[in-house]
């Protein structure tokens, strides 16, 4: 309200995009499929890296599709948790740092970086917890923070790592934007980013849990 009477005092005219029906349908399918499948996707991916790193023979769809339907339940559970976790944070993040500026803003909005940093080190155990133990979810959730902090060189090093993997893949699609095969880098990106990032994860956070588990 207090918005709307200082535009109408100066005379500015905001103009408000407001979707239709049809694409708040478009919108919310995909992204209910992938609320409903993210986990089981990760629970897949984290038993081929796990195998990969522990050198065992992988057999990528078979196994993948094995974990899945072993943990179904706790990995659609956990999916749904971690997928909320990252939308949270996502959305507080990108708020308060419109609003920085005051001190009360500029607080929330480093909490909410904190926050990011610290839930970014568990969700490397996560996932690895719920397919080699039976354990009870607040469990997982709880060992993963203890492991966020116990693992910290090795948490930190994945992140490094993962961040100078997207660094490579941005430059090779900026290269290639300028000889007009851009699409190219980003299929290229998208084929190896998301397996490399899982499976760095796995390589620095795996010995941790072998170690304390």
């Amino acid at each position: 309200p207090a918005l709307e009477v200082i535009l109408d005092f100066h005379s500015h005219i905001v103009g408000v995009s407001i979707r239709d029906l049809p694409q708040y349908i478009k919108l919310g399918i995909p992204m209910l499929f992938l609320l409903l499948t993210f986990g089981w996707q990760n629970c897949g991916v984290s038993y081929v890296t796990r195998a990969m790193i522990k050198g065992d023979p992988v057999f990528m769809i078979s196994d993948y599709w094995y974990s899945v339907k072993r943990n179904w339940k706790q990995g659609l559970i956990m999916g749904m948790l971690d997928f909320m976790c990252i939308t949270a944070l996502t959305v507080n993040f990108t708020y308060y740092n419109q609003l920085a500026g005051s001190y009360g803003y500029d607080l929330m909005l480093f909490f909410t970086v904190a926050l990011s940093i610290i839930y970014s080190f568990m969700r490397m155990y996560i996932y690895l917890m719920v397919i080699t133990f039976d354990m009870k979810s607040t469990k997982i959730l709880k060992n993963a923070l203890i492991f966020s902090i116990v693992g910290v060189k090795r948490n930190i090093m994945a992140v490094l790592c993962i961040l100078a993997f997207i660094l490579v893949v941005a430059i090779v699609t900026f290269l290639l934007h300028y000889i007009k095969i851009a699409a190219t880098g980003v299929l290229i990106g998208f084929l190896t980013l998301f397996a490399s990032a899982s499976f760095i994860s796995t390589y620095c956070a795996y010995p941790v849990i072998l170690k304390y588990m």
